[in-house]
Protein backbone atom coordinates (compact mmCIF):
# COMPACT_ATOMS: atom_id res chain seq x y z
CA UNK A 1 0.00 0.00 0.00
CA UNK A 2 1.33 3.18 -1.22
CA UNK A 3 0.46 5.93 1.11
CA UNK A 4 1.79 9.85 0.14
CA UNK A 5 1.48 13.46 2.27
CA UNK A 6 1.36 15.95 -0.16
CA UNK A 7 -0.12 19.31 -0.50
CA UNK A 8 0.92 22.47 -2.80
CA UNK A 9 1.88 24.49 -0.24
CA UNK A 10 5.09 24.55 2.34
CA UNK A 11 4.25 24.73 5.94
CA UNK A 12 1.37 21.87 5.83
CA UNK A 13 3.00 19.79 8.19
CA UNK A 14 3.44 17.04 5.87
CA UNK A 15 6.41 15.71 7.27
CA UNK A 16 5.17 15.61 10.79
CA UNK A 17 2.03 13.55 9.34
CA UNK A 18 4.42 11.11 7.38
CA UNK A 19 6.75 10.30 10.30
CA UNK A 20 3.78 9.61 12.56
CA UNK A 21 2.08 7.90 10.69
CA UNK A 22 4.75 5.59 9.73
CA UNK A 23 5.67 5.15 13.69
CA UNK A 24 2.29 4.57 14.13
CA UNK A 25 1.57 1.84 11.54
CA UNK A 26 4.85 0.30 12.68
CA UNK A 27 3.61 -0.65 16.12
CA UNK A 28 0.79 -2.04 14.74
CA UNK A 29 2.59 -4.57 13.46
CA UNK A 30 2.86 -3.21 9.88
CA UNK A 31 6.73 -3.13 7.57
CA UNK A 32 7.00 0.14 6.65
CA UNK A 33 9.18 2.55 4.64
CA UNK A 34 9.30 6.61 3.82
CA UNK A 35 10.38 7.66 0.42
CA UNK A 36 11.25 11.42 1.13
CA UNK A 37 10.20 12.96 -1.82
CA UNK A 38 11.11 16.62 -0.88
CA UNK A 39 14.74 17.10 -1.64
CA UNK A 40 14.72 20.62 -0.80
CA UNK A 41 14.21 19.43 2.76
CA UNK A 42 15.10 15.68 3.39
CA UNK A 43 12.95 16.21 6.64
CA UNK A 44 12.59 12.88 6.99
CA UNK A 45 15.96 11.90 6.32
CA UNK A 46 16.94 14.09 9.08
CA UNK A 47 14.55 12.88 11.26
CA UNK A 48 15.91 9.36 10.71
CA UNK A 49 19.37 10.35 11.69
CA UNK A 50 18.43 11.64 14.83
CA UNK A 51 16.07 8.21 15.28
CA UNK A 52 17.80 6.01 18.39
CA UNK A 53 18.79 2.00 17.30
CA UNK A 54 16.82 1.59 20.43
CA UNK A 55 13.75 2.48 18.27
CA UNK A 56 12.02 -0.02 15.48
CA UNK A 57 13.91 0.68 12.36
CA UNK A 58 11.73 2.73 9.80
CA UNK A 59 13.94 2.95 6.73
CA UNK A 60 13.68 6.31 5.12
CA UNK A 61 14.91 6.85 1.47
CA UNK A 62 14.79 9.14 -1.98
CA UNK A 63 14.49 8.31 -5.38
CA UNK A 64 15.40 9.90 -8.74
CA UNK A 65 12.39 11.79 -10.01
CA UNK A 66 12.17 10.20 -13.53
CA UNK A 67 12.16 6.87 -11.88
CA UNK A 68 9.87 7.65 -9.31
CA UNK A 69 7.10 5.60 -10.22
CA UNK A 70 9.10 2.51 -10.63
CA UNK A 71 10.98 2.70 -7.68
CA UNK A 72 8.44 3.58 -5.32
CA UNK A 73 6.28 0.34 -6.81
CA UNK A 74 9.82 -1.66 -6.44
CA UNK A 75 9.73 -0.44 -2.94
CA UNK A 76 5.92 -1.22 -2.04
CA UNK A 77 6.34 -5.59 -2.87
CA UNK A 78 9.39 -5.35 0.13
CA UNK A 79 7.15 -3.53 2.47
CA UNK A 80 3.70 -3.09 3.32
CA UNK A 81 3.36 0.62 3.28
CA UNK A 82 4.93 3.02 1.63
CA UNK A 83 4.50 6.57 3.13
CA UNK A 84 5.83 9.32 0.61
CA UNK A 85 6.69 13.04 1.93
CA UNK A 86 5.30 14.97 -0.88
CA UNK A 87 7.21 17.87 -2.32
CA UNK A 88 5.02 21.21 -1.86
CA UNK A 89 4.48 22.13 -5.59
CA UNK A 90 1.87 22.13 -7.92
CA UNK A 91 4.48 20.19 -10.83
CA UNK A 92 4.76 17.14 -12.70
CA UNK A 93 6.77 15.43 -9.74
CA UNK A 94 3.00 15.93 -7.81
CA UNK A 95 1.25 14.25 -10.15
CA UNK A 96 3.45 11.50 -10.32
CA UNK A 97 3.18 11.15 -6.65
CA UNK A 98 -0.41 11.13 -6.77
CA UNK A 99 -0.27 8.59 -9.92
CA UNK A 100 1.85 6.19 -7.68
CA UNK A 101 -0.39 6.07 -4.40
CA UNK A 102 -3.11 3.95 -3.90
CA UNK A 103 -4.39 6.80 -1.02
CA UNK A 104 -3.10 10.78 -0.50
CA UNK A 105 -3.44 12.39 2.95
CA UNK A 106 -3.51 16.52 2.41
CA UNK A 107 -3.09 18.05 5.74
CA UNK A 108 -4.12 21.70 5.90
CA UNK A 109 -3.83 24.62 8.61
CA UNK A 110 -5.94 27.05 9.71
CA UNK A 111 -5.96 29.93 6.93
CA UNK A 112 -7.00 31.55 3.81
CA UNK A 113 -3.75 30.73 2.11
CA UNK A 114 -3.88 27.20 2.89
CA UNK A 115 -7.59 26.70 1.76
CA UNK A 116 -6.91 28.35 -1.56
CA UNK A 117 -3.61 25.93 -1.93
CA UNK A 118 -5.99 23.03 -1.07
CA UNK A 119 -8.48 23.89 -3.72
CA UNK A 120 -5.01 23.92 -6.17
CA UNK A 121 -4.58 20.38 -5.02
CA UNK A 122 -7.75 19.23 -5.76
CA UNK A 123 -7.74 19.66 -9.54
CA UNK A 124 -4.21 18.25 -9.40
CA UNK A 125 -6.21 15.36 -7.55
CA UNK A 126 -9.41 14.94 -9.80
CA UNK A 127 -6.87 15.06 -13.16
CA UNK A 128 -4.98 12.26 -11.90
CA UNK A 129 -7.65 10.04 -10.48
CA UNK A 130 -9.75 9.80 -14.08
CA UNK A 131 -5.94 9.48 -15.67
CA UNK A 132 -5.45 6.33 -13.14
CA UNK A 133 -9.48 5.35 -13.33
CA UNK A 134 -8.87 4.52 -17.25
CA UNK A 135 -6.08 2.32 -16.55
CA UNK A 136 -8.05 0.28 -13.65
CA UNK A 137 -6.69 2.15 -10.66
CA UNK A 138 -8.26 4.27 -8.16
CA UNK A 139 -6.70 6.40 -5.33
CA UNK A 140 -8.67 7.19 -2.15
CA UNK A 141 -8.49 11.07 -0.96
CA UNK A 142 -8.49 12.42 2.53
CA UNK A 143 -7.93 16.05 3.63
CA UNK A 144 -6.25 16.01 7.44
CA UNK A 145 -7.50 18.95 10.05
CA UNK A 146 -3.62 19.75 11.28
CA UNK A 147 -2.09 22.09 13.95
CA UNK A 148 -5.37 23.19 14.61
CA UNK A 149 -6.19 25.30 17.31
CA UNK A 150 -7.50 23.70 20.51
CA UNK A 151 -10.75 25.51 20.56
CA UNK A 152 -14.18 24.09 19.07
CA UNK A 153 -14.57 27.41 17.38
CA UNK A 154 -11.39 26.69 15.26
CA UNK A 155 -12.35 22.94 14.47
CA UNK A 156 -16.14 24.20 13.49
CA UNK A 157 -14.92 26.79 10.96
CA UNK A 158 -12.10 24.38 9.51
CA UNK A 159 -14.68 21.66 9.01
CA UNK A 160 -16.97 23.98 7.21
CA UNK A 161 -14.52 25.68 5.21
CA UNK A 162 -13.06 22.49 4.06
CA UNK A 163 -16.22 20.75 3.13
CA UNK A 164 -16.73 23.86 1.02
CA UNK A 165 -13.72 23.59 -0.99
CA UNK A 166 -14.65 19.86 -1.23
CA UNK A 167 -17.38 20.20 -2.87
CA UNK A 168 -17.95 17.62 -5.72
CA UNK A 169 -14.71 16.00 -5.51
CA UNK A 170 -13.78 12.71 -4.51
CA UNK A 171 -11.62 13.22 -1.42
CA UNK A 172 -12.96 13.23 1.62
CA UNK A 173 -12.11 15.37 5.15
CA UNK A 174 -11.18 13.12 8.10
CA UNK A 175 -12.50 12.80 11.19
CA UNK A 176 -9.39 12.68 13.00
CA UNK A 177 -7.57 16.35 13.97
CA UNK A 178 -4.28 17.05 14.65
CA UNK A 179 -4.52 20.12 17.39
CA UNK A 180 -1.52 22.66 17.72
CA UNK A 181 0.79 20.51 20.54
CA UNK A 182 4.46 21.60 21.51
CA UNK A 183 4.90 17.71 21.14
CA UNK A 184 4.55 18.00 17.46
CA UNK A 185 7.49 20.32 17.09
CA UNK A 186 9.78 18.79 19.57
CA UNK A 187 9.84 15.08 18.26
CA UNK A 188 11.14 15.05 15.46
CA UNK A 189 14.51 16.11 17.19
CA UNK A 190 14.53 12.87 19.06
CA UNK A 191 13.61 11.07 16.09
CA UNK A 192 10.61 9.64 17.55
CA UNK A 193 6.41 9.70 16.61
CA UNK A 194 4.23 11.53 19.45
CA UNK A 195 3.44 8.10 19.84
CA UNK A 196 6.56 7.18 21.75
CA UNK A 197 6.04 10.37 23.54
CA UNK A 198 4.44 11.20 26.78
CA UNK A 199 1.94 13.63 25.48
CA UNK A 200 -1.15 11.48 26.21
CA UNK A 201 -3.65 13.75 24.15
CA UNK A 202 -1.22 13.45 21.17
CA UNK A 203 -0.79 10.28 21.30
CA UNK A 204 -4.43 9.23 20.93
CA UNK A 205 -4.86 12.10 17.64
CA UNK A 206 -1.97 9.66 16.37
CA UNK A 207 -3.57 6.42 17.49
CA UNK A 208 -7.20 8.09 15.76
CA UNK A 209 -5.85 9.00 12.63
CA UNK A 210 -3.63 5.58 12.12
CA UNK A 211 -6.42 3.54 12.86
CA UNK A 212 -8.95 5.60 10.82
CA UNK A 213 -6.26 5.23 7.64
CA UNK A 214 -5.93 1.95 8.58
CA UNK A 215 -9.52 1.07 8.15
CA UNK A 216 -10.94 3.63 5.11
CA UNK A 217 -8.42 2.00 3.05
CA UNK A 218 -8.94 -1.65 4.34
CA UNK A 219 -5.23 -2.53 5.63
CA UNK A 220 -4.63 -5.48 7.29
CA UNK A 221 -0.84 -6.56 8.76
Amino acid sequence: MIIAITATKGGSGKTTVAVNLAVGFKKKGYDVCIVDADKGQISCRHWAEYRSDEKEHIPVVQVPDKKFIREVNELSKRYDIIIIDGRPTESEHTDRITMVSDAVIVPVKFGLFELRALENYFDIYDGVQDAKESLGGKIKGFVLLNDIGVGQTTKREMTEAVNDAIGESEIKLLDSVLYRRKVYADSPAEGIGVIESKDKKARAEVESLVNEIEKAIQLKP
